[in-house]
């Protein structure tokens, strides 16, 4: 997969979340994915990660990701 195609899912990943349609979002998903937070947590699966954007979107229903830069997507 090239660069660019890499690109696009990420951007359709985060107009998939910030649109609140969560089961697209979760099709782009690797089954095995690992998400480092900030907090030092780590979530491993993707049913794991699903879990957790439903569970931040209830926390903060208005929550609106941007990518101000594609150098690091």
């Amino acid at each position: 997969m090239s660069l660019e195609q890499n690109k696009a899912i990420v951007l359709q990943f985060y107009k998939a979340v910030n649109q609140g349609n969560l089961e697209q979002a979760k099709e782009m998903l690797a089954l095995n994915i690992v998400v480092h937070i900030m907090t030092g947590s780590v979530i491993r699966s993707s049913d794991n990660f699903f879990e957790h954007l439903q569970m931040a979107r209830s926390t903060f229903p208005d929550v609106y990701y941007t990518i101000e830069t594609d150098t690091s997507v």
